[in-house]
């Protein structure tokens, strides 16, 4: 498992499931203020997170290495919060603008928003099957059919889009 903390000394941590305390790791610790919203690429075997002090989005290996800026600019992200990925896009809400936005998870290209004028956008996450590690899981998945429209994007993209959509127009 990973986590943040915005303590004394803020960090990115990582430790196994089975409670072992030897198994607790700082992976991150420096140029890290508000370390906020973790998300793991299980195919890339890489983590991301956004600074809301810092206002960027780095991603590393899952130990820390390999350090790798993706987004870092204060007009694009004047407060980042919560990440997901699909597919090559990252997507992440910002408390400062309200908003929902998305990016080449590679480079930060490509920059856009999705949706706006949300009341307090505080977590996004992604169901899909290619978001799940693999291997045996007591997880359940969970899936919704969307019906595709006449647009030019891929319709997984468009398919997220709408669910995105849907979801905070509920909220």
């Amino acid at each position: 498992m990973f986590w943040t903390d915005w303590g004394e000394v803020p960090k990115i941590e990582r430790a196994g499931m089975d409670g072992d305390p030897s198994t607790r790791q700082v992976i991150i610790s420096t140029r890290v203020f508000w370390p906020n919203g973790l998300t793991i690429d299980y195919g890339s075997s890489r983590l991301y997170w956004a600074d809301g002090k810092y206002s960027y989005i780095h991603s590393s290996n899952l130990d820390g290495s390999d350090r790798r800026e993706v987004v870092s600019d204060s007009m694009q992200l004047p407060h980042p919060f919560a990440l997901t990925l699909f597919r090559d896009s990252l997507y992440w809400t910002d408390w400062n603008t309200h908003a929902i936005y998305t990016c080449n998870r590679s480079n930060g290209a490509d920059s856009r928003t999705v949706v706006t004028n949300l009341f307090s956008p505080m977590d996004i996450h992604v169901y899909h099957p290619s978001r799940q590690p693999a291997g045996n899981s007591n997880l359940q998945l969970v899936t919704e059919v969307v019906q595709s429209d006449s647009s030019s994007r891929p319709r997984g993209l468009r398919n997220l889009e709408h669910l995105l959509r849907a979801w905070c127009h509920l909220c």
